[in-house]
């Protein structure tokens, strides 16, 4: 669900809980946001290098801001307070709520954001460093509450997501070890990762071409009244 609007940090949470999932070393991290930002380059390819240019360069800067300074500052403490599942409903629901009113909205023509609109943007996506809250769901939606087209949303927010990945990776790396590292596994981790990717981009794309965003808000609902049932018989 990395790329899906349905937060697959959220997803984490609850699977962790009800399968009694360990935490991954942090030289899977590195390896699985390897593939999936390599996925983002593999599928929009040479469109990404539009945003190499000066003027969409600093959109893409100005976007990534929130998300940087809530991240350093407040990532450890809302992953922590929200590490429980019932926490993660909410979020759920929410994440729902935006994606039915934007998935409502006509779509408008806007290819590019203005500054301000990059900078909402980014809000919006800094608001997603909660589990249960998508970063894409919330990007896309975003940018189509301000103006842009369906594709010209979708466009901007995986290019956003690219420095995201990208700074993640970097961290990541500058703190693992591979010295006990298992090279098959984590190969196959990657590419798992990599056309998940790709097709999670995938069909994205053609439910939010389509209109057919609620189909991602009737899934979040269902969750959300499914997961007190599951929990309380956990």
């Amino acid at each position: 669900t990395e790329f899906l609007p349905v937060s697959s940090s959220g997803h984490l949470v609850v699977l962790k809980h009800l399968l009694k999932i360990k935490e991954m070393g942090i030289e899977w991290e590195v390896f699985l946001h390897a593939g999936t930002l390599l996925s983002i380059i593999v599928y929009f390819n040479k469109r990404l290098l539009k945003y190499l240019k000066p003027k969409l360069l600093g959109l893409i800067i100005i976007a990534s801001i929130p998300a940087g300074i809530v991240g350093l500052v407040f990532k450890d403490t809302l992953e922590s307070f929200f590490s429980s599942p019932a926490l993660v409903i909410p979020s759920f629901v929410f994440t729902g709520i935006v994606l039915l009113i934007a998935g409502s909205r006509k779509e408008k023509n806007g290819k590019m954001p203005l500054w301000w609109q990059a900078l909402l943007i980014g809000i919006a996506q800094s608001i997603a460093l909660v589990p249960g809250i998508s970063r894409s769901g919330m990007s896309v939606s975003a940018g189509i509450l301000l103006g842009l087209s369906f594709g010209s949303a979708f466009e901007f927010s995986f290019a956003m997501a690219v420095p995201a990945l990208l700074g993640a990776f970097l961290l990541e790396l500058h703190s693992t070890s591979f010295a006990t590292i298992e090279i098959g596994p984590i190969l196959v981790g990657t590419l798992v990762s990599f056309l998940s990717g790709i097709f999670a981009i995938y069909v994205f794309r053609k439910i939010l071409i389509a209109r057919k965003l609620q189909y991602f808000s009737i899934y979040l609902f269902l969750l959300s009244l499914l997961l007190p049932l599951l929990l309380v018989m956990r």
